[in-house]
């Protein structure tokens, strides 16, 4: 009966720095490109691994990035492996860059470009986020007037969304 391990993080395994190439009960072989060419690196993250209590061999190969552990007990998978691998390569940014699609990644640029011209275009006075809330507030409070407590879930909600996003500031 083959033991099932725990789910990984389709990022990791598919596109990101360190993936999960074959995996067994108690060995998994990852693909690492950064490790190509760079056996100083290959011995130094193969030290680190081993000092893992549940870890019983690496082997580490700079030609082809390969990384193989094999390790016995509960506590270690191969999810766990890809994310201490990625630690000790110093990836995390990478992985968390791949967790946003390209639009989004795009939106986000796009944003920030915008809120520091308005930043900058207000001497300082506005960004973003506040005019965001000063529009909430306005509109909030202008429904609330006109339409009394029929605002319903106009006025009153969007006073208690920008009450909210101002105590968090």
């Amino acid at each position: 009966m083959v033991k099932k391990t725990a789910p990984q993080s389709p990022i990791i395994r598919r596109t990101g720095p360190v993936r999960l190439r074959h995996e067994i009960p108690g060995r998994a072989r990852f693909s690492i490109p950064l490790l190509v060419g760079r056996p100083k690196l290959c011995r130094e993250i193969q030290t680190q691994m081993e000092k893992l209590k549940d870890v019983e061999k690496i082997v580490a190969n700079p030609v082809s990035g390969s990384f193989m552990v094999k390790f016995h007990g509960t506590r270690l998978n191969s999810g766990l492996l890809s994310e201490i691998l990625a630690r000790l390569l110093k990836l995390e940014e990478d992985i968390h860059r791949l967790n946003s699609s390209m639009m989004g990644r795009e939106l986000q640029g796009l944003t920030q470009g915008f809120n520091l011209a308005l930043f900058e275009k207000t001497g300082g006075i506005l960004d973003l986020r506040t005019l965001f809330l000063l529009a909430l507030l306005w509109t909030g409070t202008v429904k609330t007037v006109r339409e009394g407590m029929q605002a319903i879930p106009g006025g009153v909600t969007l006073l208690w969304w920008a009450w909210q996003e101002l105590k968090q500031a």
